[in-house]
């Protein structure tokens, strides 16, 4: 999903300079770390089902900094690695909100780094569309839906702007990563 974005997002002049094959590439790998912090949460709050209290959802939201601090060592060992300075800033800041209600800064607009934008739109499609509990699984167009009520404020609008345009191609990947009910694959032969 990452991918898909970042590469229609180079499109736009505004993003050509930043998005270049080489930051595609850096993106496609370091995002699958986004939520590496995780290891240190507990396995009691990771698979609860009900409400979180308080100090559970605390240590659920250290996650983004404990998986950035984990990055952060990584990347100080390998002196520079342009993967793993991107994935850095998206385990840190994945969970900030265009508006500034995000954690664990509360950073807004352009002050989240653009990787950890690309990222949240990307997780939060992905997570609603492929939920671990059937009945909690959205559909593709209920996701759009949901994307696109929440710009400026949860997402950058100029991103929800570029998703609606590839938003198809999103549907694709979810249907052939999760194998989906009632997903139809055209044939592109």
């Amino acid at each position: 999903y990452c991918k898909t974005l970042a590469t229609a997002l180079h499109q736009h002049h505004r993003y050509a300079a930043i998005i270049t094959p080489s930051y595609i590439q850096n993106l496609y790998q370091g995002c699958i770390l986004h939520d590496i912090g995780k290891v240190a949460v507990s396995n009691v709050i990771l698979e609860k089902t009900g409400p979180l209290t308080v100090l559970e959802e605390e240590a659920l939201r250290n996650h983004t900094l404990s998986g950035g601090d984990i990055i952060k060592a990584m990347e100080q060992e390998t002196q520079g690695s342009g993967f793993l300075s991107l994935a850095k800033n998206i385990a840190y800041f994945h969970h900030e909100r265009w508006d500034g209600s995000g954690y664990p800064y509360g950073l807004q607009g352009n002050e989240i780094p653009l990787e950890a934008r690309i990222m949240a739109l990307a997780d939060a499609y992905e997570e609603t569309t492929a939920a671990l509990v059937h009945e909690q699984r959205s559909t593709h167009q209920q996701a759009v839906d949901m994307i696109v009520k929440s710009a400026g404020r949860r997402f950058d609008p100029r991103l929800v702007e570029t998703f609606i345009s590839v938003q198809e191609d999103f549907d694709q990947i979810r249907c052939v990563l999760a194998e989906s009910e009632g997903c139809r694959i055209p044939n592109r032969n």
